[in-house]
């Protein structure tokens, strides 16, 4: 019989591959299936790595699970390390489980070393009650994680997330371990940088010919950050300048229109774009 495994872990662990939970549980389920004389396919392992269990349609490895019930499954055999890993939220985690096993996919937790199945009311009942935990267990992961990011942030270190042109700098403590992580300038992207970089040739170029409004080479800012400031100055010019222009191209239309004796004439409007 054709086993599939199907691993997932909440949160994004800063380790080696061969230390995440994930291949823990996909190596745990692969010892259980030859201990049952099944062969895992390597082509319905699926893993959702770093996604709470919360999560369904934005999980791919799942997502991919349940599509390859249809129209027939190729796997008999799916193997979890428990039933949290399929999710935990109580009424869709059911759901998901009801789907594979009218699949006539046979569902298995390692862990527990038994068959989960819904053949009886009190294996329903069974079901609803471990989801239940698994659910406020997930609501207490919660919030331990918004206490742990304000107190985060509260010492000056980075909670989670990404700054335009600042780097997160993992800070080791004397062991070596990871203590926390730090947000420091630094330089965005090349292909970020590539437009600035445009513009700069182009004041090269005006700075030879003599035009206004050029800058030269050894004037340029390399602090990215000011640099982006002046930038966005330079927009908000141009957008003046356009809504200017646009301003007066309405005058002379409506002088124009004046002096060409319309009916309307002595109606026109100066709008302001």
């Amino acid at each position: 019989m054709i086993a599939a495994i199907y691993a997932r872990k909440s949160t994004e662990q800063f380790v080696a591959d061969d230390q995440k939970s994930v291949t823990r549980q996909i190596a745990h389920a692969r010892a259980f299936a030859t201990g049952h004389g099944w062969l895992v396919d390597d082509a319905y392992v699926f893993v959702d790595d770093g996604i709470s269990g919360a999560e369904f349609a934005a999980r791919p490895g799942f997502v991919r699970l349940m599509a390859a019930l249809k129209p027939r499954p190729a796997f008999q055999i799916l193997i979890m390390t428990e039933s949290s890993r399929l999710g935990r939220e109580a009424w869709e985690t059911g759901y998901a489980l009801k789907q594979l096993l009218v699949a006539g996919v046979r569902v298995f937790l390692s862990l527990e070393q038994r068959e989960c199945t819904f053949d009886h009311p009190l294996d329903k009942l069974q079901f609803s009650i471990v989801q239940a935990f698994d659910e406020m267990e997930r609501a207490r992961a919660s919030q331990r994680s918004t206490e742990k990011a304000i107190s985060q942030a509260r010492a000056g270190h980075v909670a989670g997330g990404r700054v335009f042109g600042y780097d997160n700098v993992p800070v080791l403590d004397p062991s070596g371990a990871r203590s926390h992580v730090e947000r420091r300038p630094g330089r965005p992207p090349a292909e970020l940088d590539r437009p600035t970089h445009d513009r700069d040739r182009a004041g090269e170029r005006k700075q030879r010919r003599g035009l206004p409004g050029a800058v030269r080479a050894d004037q340029r800012d390399d602090l990215t950050g000011r640099h982006l400031e002046v930038q966005a100055v330079d927009h908000r010019k141009l957008a003046v300048a356009g809504r200017e222009r646009t301003r007066r191209q309405l005058d002379m239309g409506s002088r124009d229109r004046c002096r060409g004796g319309g009916r309307k004439g002595r109606h026109a409007i100066t709008v302001c774009v």
